[in-house]
């Protein structure tokens, strides 16, 4: 699948307050099962020191991490993630584990939504989040209200390849493109709405009113 970029939203002056974000997944092939690339190992050989690296990285506890890694010897287990400490990596990340060379860690494209502004407007806006099939949608506020456009429109890969992963060489490879999502503009102005918003906190630090 080739996944759709979700539409932008600005304010009137076309401050960016939504947008989508490229991210990363790791992906651990476990399997001695399979085969080398240019003599050289494509799995994960060594649990303990690829365990051990990731940790340092991505800041995440070894004993889950070696507990992930280790599935193949456990039950046999092909390939894994990592739960949630491999998924939705920022690119510098991504390549600070390429540069480890770790035989048998590959990526896969993902897309986050994020907030520039942080919690700017935040019941107008709304959020929006990745489901099961790591599809965007919209969940609450604008997010939700708008997403039939700012949903887009997935496109596909379709190419033969062999039991291992391997795309065959001369085989037929046919691609549909992607339609990403419509940019909206909102009314809301961001210096107005932070000015706005600085003087709800004032008045909720002075007064203490039971709800605003």
């Amino acid at each position: 699948t080739l996944k759709a970029t979700r539409g932008n939203i600005y304010d009137r002056n076309g401050t960016v307050i939504a947008q989508d974000r490229q991210t990363y997944n790791i992906v651990c092939i476990l399997s001695p099962d399979r085969p080398t690339v240019n003599n050289k190992i494509v799995y994960v050989q060594d649990v303990e020191g690829t365990a051990r690296a990731l940790s340092k990285i991505l800041d995440a506890d070894y004993d889950t991490l070696f507990g992930y890694l280790n599935q193949y010897n456990t039950n046999g287990l092909w390939q894994t993630e990592l739960g949630p400490a491999g998924r939705n990596l920022s690119k510098a990340t991504m390549e600070k584990i390429q540069d480890l060379g770790l035989p048998g860690i590959e990526f896969t494209d993902s897309i986050q939504r994020v907030y520039p502004l942080g919690s700017f407007a935040s019941n107008l806006i709304g959020f929006a989040q990745s489901d099961e099939n790591g599809t965007t949608v919209g969940k609450m506020g604008t997010e939700l209200y708008l997403d039939s456009y700012l949903s887009g429109i997935d496109g596909s890969r379709t190419y033969q390849a062999d039991s291992n992963g391997y795309i065959l060489p001369g085989m037929k490879e046919e691609i549909v493109s992607a339609v990403n999502g419509y940019d909206v503009y909102l009314t809301i102005d961001q210096e107005l709405q932070e000015a706005l918003e600085d003087a709800f906190e004032k008045t909720t630090e002075r007064f203490d009113p039971l709800r605003i």
